[in-house]
C-alpha cells in the first residue's frame, strides 16, 4: 500500500497550481523532481515506472546501447523518505490488465485500447477505439454507461479508477474516475478531469501541457499522479522538456479525512482531524467496524491467544472514543462467526456502555441503561443455544437463533413436537416471554400443545406461569 502524504511531504519547493475555481473540492500540488543524470532531452515516449516503498515515480528513455536498454532520467520523491538512487522499478506508471482482453471480447463496442477491473469485480471500465469510456457489466458483458467526447471538445486519451477498498472483504466504499482528455485549444492541449463512478458527473477539472501522462492508482491510493511536460522541436525531433509531476488530492479537510478514513490510514486520519479540529467520532466508528469485519471473516484464526486478547483490548480502546448510543445498539447482533466471540463482543459492549453511563449527564443514562439491559438478553439468548445445541448437532446456528422471535419461535417448536427445546427456552426467558404474550399468542401456545402431552408436564408450566396472566 501506498504511504498516505501530508503537508509534512511537500517541502519549500512544492508549487501550488492556480486553476482560477473558487471553493474547489480539489488541490493541485507540484512535486519536486530529482535529476539523476546530466539535464538533457527526453525522447517523446519515455517509459514511467514507480517503486512502491519508498514511493519514486521514475521517468526512463530508451537508448541504443545493447547493453542498457533504458536510462533513468528523472526521479520524483513523494515519500517521506530521503533520496534513494539505486531503486528497482516494480510496476508500470501504465500498464493495461492484459488479461482481460483474453477474457473478453470488446469487437462489439470498437474494440478496447484499455481495460480495467474493478477492484469488487464489478464492472469492466474500457476505452475503445473512438475514444468513448464504456461502463460494462462483468457478469451479463451489457455496458451500462457511455461517455463520449464532451459536445466536440476533446477526445479521451486514458483513464484511470480511483477506488477507496476494505482489502479483506473487497467492497468498494469510494470510487472516482479521472480522464485525461486531448483539446484542439490554443492556451492548452490537455485536460484532466475527475468524475464521479459510475454515473460520470463531473467534480473538477484542470488544464495540462503539450505532454501529459497519468498514473493507474494503486489500492487506497490518496492522490492521482500526473506528468506534465511541454514538446521541443530540434532538427526535425521532438523531445520532452519542462517536465513536472503533479499530485492531485481532496482540498477539504473534511473529504480528506474522510478518504483516509475508507482507506483505513486511522493515524493519518487522527492527525488530520487534530490538525484541521474535526470530529474524531467517524475515525473511531470505522476503525471499530473495520476491527469486527476482520473477526467476522476469520482473518485471526491463526493468532495466539495474547494477539486475540490485544484486539479486544483495541476494540474496547476505540469503543470509548464512541458516545452515538445507537451505533452501540447496531454492534450488539453483529454476526461474528462463533459464540465464544459473540460473548467477548458483548462483553466489551457492556464494559463500554458502563464507563459511558459514568460520563454523560442523566438525561443519556436512560438510553445507556437500555443498551447493557440488551446485551444481557443477547448473551442470556447464547448461554440458551449453547445449552440446546450441546445435544443436537443439527439444532440451528447460532447467528439464526439470535435472529429469532423467541415468542414465534416457542410456538413453532410447541407444534413441531420439540418439547425439551420449548421448556428450556421458557424456562430461561421466562420473564421476557411473559411481558410479550398477549392473548391471542396465548391461545396460539395453548393450541400448539400436542394432545397426546402428559399432564404431568403441563401442571406446573401452566398454573405457576400462566395463571399469572389471569389472576
Amino acid at each position: 500500500m501506498w504511504q498516505g502524504m501530508n503537508s509534512e511531504n511537500f517541502n519549500s519547493s512544492v508549487k501550488y497550481e492556480n486553476t482560477g475555481m473558487i471553493s474547489s473540492p480539489f488541490q493541485v500540488k507540484t512535486l519536486p523532481l530529482i535529476k539523476k543524470f546530466h539535464n538533457k532531452f527526453i525522447n517523446e515516449e519515455p517509459s514511467i515506472y514507480c517503486t512502491s516503498s519508498p514511493l519514486y515515480i521514475i521517468i526512463c528513455q530508451k537508448t541504443e546501447s545493447p547493453s542498457i536498454t533504458e536510462e533513468a532520467f528523472i526521479i520524483s520523491n513523494c515519500s517521506e523518505d530521503g533520496i534513494i538512487y539505486d531503486l528497482k522499478p516494480d510496476w508500470e506508471y501504465n500498464l493495461n490488465e492484459e488479461e482481460l482482453f483474453k477474457c473478453y471480447d470488446f469487437s462489439a463496442n470498437n474494440n478496447a485500447i484499455k481495460a480495467v477491473n474493478t477492484r469488487d469485480g464489478n464492472y469492466i471500465v474500457f476505452l475503445n477505439q473512438k475514444h468513448f469510456i464504456n461502463i460494462m457489466c462483468s457478469y451479463t458483458f451489457v455496458v451500462l454507461e457511455t461517455l463520449g467526447n464532451h459536445n466536440g471538445k476533446g477526445s479521451i486519451k486514458d483513464f484511470v479508477l480511483n477506488e477507496a477498498v476494505d482489502q479483506n472483504s473487497c467492497l468498494v466504499s469510494d470510487c472516482k474516475i479521472g480522464l485525461l482528455m486531448e483539446t484542439e485549444s490554443e492556451n492548452f492541449t490537455h485536460v484532466f478531469e475527475i468524475r464521479k463512478f459510475p454515473s460520470f458527473e463531473l467534480i473538477y477539472s484542470f488544464n495540462l501541457s503539450q505532454f501529459a501522462k497519468i498514473a493507474e492508482c494503486k489500492p487506497n491510493q490518496d492522490f492521482w499522479y500526473l506528468i506534465d511536460g511541454s514538446v521541443l522541436e530540434d532538427s526535425g525531433e521532438k523531445y520532452l522538456t519542462d517536465l513536472s509531476l503533479k499530485a492531485v488530492s481532496e482540498a477539504l479537510p473534511e473529504a480528506r479525512l474522510l478518504g483516509l478514513v475508507n482507506r483505513r490510514k486511522f493515524v493519518e486520519a487522527e492527525k488530520l482531524a487534530k490538525e484541521s479540529d474535526l470530529n474524531f467520532e467517524v475515525i473511531y466508528k470505522t476503525k471499530f467496524k473495520c476491527i469486527l469485519n476482520d473477526l467476522s471473516l476469520n482473518k485471526y484464526i491463526n493468532s495466539s491467544e495474547s494477539e486475540i486478547d490485544n484486539v479486544w483490548k483495541e476494540l474496547l480502546e476505540v469503543l470509548n472514543h464512541i458516545k452515538d448510543v445507537e451505533f452501540v445498539k447496531s454492534a450488539i447482533l453483529y454476526p461474528l462467526t462463533n459464540a465464544s466471540f459473540m460473548k467477548k463482543l458483548l462483553f466489551v459492549l457492556k464494559t463500554g456502555s458502563k464507563v459511558a453511563a459514568e460520563l454523560i449527564n442523566n438525561e443519556e443514562v436512560q438510553s445507556i441503561q437500555d443498551v447493557i439491559s440488551q446485551i444481557n438478553k443477547v448473551l442470556n439468548k447464547i448461554t440458551t443455544h449453547e445449552i440446546i445445541s450441546k445435544d443436537n448437532e443439527s439444532y440451528l446456528n447460532l447467528k439464526d437463533f439470535l435472529a429469532k422471535d423467541l415468542s414465534d419461535y416457542l410456538i413453532s417448536e410447541f407444534q413441531n413436537g420439540n418439547l425439551n427445546t420449548t421448556f428450556i427456552i421458557w424456562q430461561r426467558h421466562k420473564d421476557e416471554l411473559l411481558l410479550s404474550l398477549n392473548e391471542d399468542s396465548i391461545k396460539q401456545i395453548l393450541q400448539a400443545l400436542p394432545d397426546l402431552l402428559p399432564s404431568q408436564h403441563l401442571i406446573s408450566f401452566l398454573c405457576d406461569d400462566f395463571y399469572l396472566l389471569y389472576s
